[in-house]
């Protein structure tokens, strides 16, 4: 039985949108920022640290 709750949620949200609609929103918050003013891009030691830091915690995760 479906409550009206039900009814006024089922369409809303990120996930219930098509495809189409996600990627275009997705598009549009990557392109927010310049280029020169991300913080990766101005410091490449910075992004190194961080993969470096994201492949341990990864693998760490896998062998659990």
């Amino acid at each position: 039985m479906r409550t009206l709750k039900d009814d006024n949620t089922h369409k809303r949200g990120f996930g219930s949108m098509d495809a189409e609609q996600q990627r275009e929103i997705a598009r549009k918050g990557g392109l927010s920022v310049k280029p020169e003013n991300r913080s990766f891009s101005k410091n490449p030691d910075l992004a190194r640290e961080a993969g470096r830091k994201g492949g341990e915690k990864s693998r760490k995760a896998k062998a659990k």
